[in-house]
C-alpha cells in the first residue's frame, strides 16, 4: 500500500459537481495530505463520502489491526 496521496481540486469545482454539499468536504477538513488510517472524503456513485483508509481482513477481531498491513505485500 502506498504511504500518502495528496489531493489538489479547486473548491468551487468541487461544489459545482456536487451541489448537494454546503461546504467542500475538503475544505471542511483543512487537509490535503493523506497517510493509510485516516479519513477522508471519498467519491462514490456522485455522492461524497467520508471513508477511513486501511485494509481490515474479513478475520479480524481488532480493527487497529489495520495499522500493521500499511505496507503488506499482495504476493505474500
Amino acid at each position: 500500500m502506498c504511504g500518502r496521496f495528496s489531493v489538489y481540486i479547486d473548491d468551487l469545482e468541487l461544489m459545482n459537481r456536487f451541489p448537494n454539499h454546503e461546504v467542500s468536504p475538503f475544505q471542511a477538513m483543512k487537509i490535503t495530505n493523506f497517510s493509510p488510517t485516516m479519513e477522508m472524503p471519498v467519491i462514490i456513485e456522485n455522492q461524497v463520502v467520508n471513508m477511513k483508509w486501511g485494509l481490515i481482513p474479513s478475520w479480524s477481531q481488532n480493527k487497529s489491526f489495520a495499522n500493521k498491513l500499511i505496507n503488506a505485500r499482495g504476493e505474500t
